[in-house]
């Protein structure tokens, strides 16, 4: 599972370019798992919480998790219920105030955090009106996070990548893993959690652009590797292990073809 959360996803890819964009995923990454990690270990409330709002402020779709976790913080330890959540409003709230402030003296709105800005300047995909988010933008995240594949050709190289990314069924097939977890509040809180930080991701106007893999997927990537470490300690077999080789294999593939053709923008040149 190590091995799988720093090679099996594009968390490698986004690792490897200089990018603001996809050090705002990493650190996400980052805070999450350390904020999980807390909570299967010394379960510092107040650390949980304080690690989940920074998350949030490197990338803000994170924020949707807090309310399972709280639901988990509560009943936990029903004698001690009330003061764990408190603990945890304790560490998550100043940040998220801080944020809210500065959101206010930027754009003039407490909750929107620039991504209306960037949809009515962005000539490309955008629009001078309207909102970044929408149910129409669905089908086509749906798409390729499922369903984008790679392009094949008959010449060196044998596959490669389209600028808009590759789904996930072909670059983290491991992730089916996760779908072995055994059912309980642990996974019940994961999934929810996963499906909550999805939503905006989901209606977003673009699935990410200039990428390899769906870096927007990273958002709740982390609640997955919990549910698959899960999946995997039930289901400890050949095909298990195949598809986590697998899931590596073709991330490395997709960082050496950006680095070796410069096959996006965001790739030093």
């Amino acid at each position: 599972m190590l091995a799988f959360a720093a090679t099996g996803t594009v968390l490698w890819w986004c690792t490897s370019f200089p990018a603001v964009w996809m050090f705002a995923h990493v650190a996400t990454v980052m805070f999450l798992m350390f904020g999980l990690a807390e909570w299967y270990g010394k379960r510092r409330f107040w650390l949980v919480g304080l690690m989940f709002a920074s998350a949030a402020l490197s990338r803000f779709p994170s924020i949707l998790a807090v309310l399972p976790m709280l639901y988990w913080t509560w009943s936990s330890d029903r004698a001690k219920s009330w003061r764990n959540v408190t603990q945890f409003i304790v560490g998550f709230a100043p940040l998220l105030i801080a944020q809210v402030a500065y959101n206010y003296v930027r754009w003039g709105s407490p909750l929107d955090i620039g991504f209306t800005i960037f949809y009515h300047e962005d000539v490309n995909m955008g629009s001078p009106v309207g909102s970044p988010f929408g149910i129409a933008h669905i089908p086509f995240n749906l798409y390729s996070w499922i369903f984008l594949s790679p392009q094949f050709y008959t010449d060196f190289p044998w596959i490669r990548p389209f600028g808009f990314g590759v789904a996930l069924t072909f670059t983290s097939p491991a992730l089916a893993l996760a779908f072995l977890a055994r059912r309980g509040v642990e996974s019940t809180v994961l999934w929810s959690s996963t499906a909550l930080v999805a939503i905006p991701a989901l209606l977003y106007f673009t699935n990410g652009f200039e990428q390899f893999g769906m870096r927007h997927t990273l958002d709740f990537m982390p609640f997955l590797f919990c549910l698959m470490a899960r999946g995997l300690d039930r289901n400890p077999n050949l095909l298990a292990f195949v598809l986590l080789a697998s899931s590596t294999v073709a991330n490395a593939y997709g960082v050496w073809y950006s680095w070796a053709y410069q096959a996006f923008t965001v790739v030093p040149r």
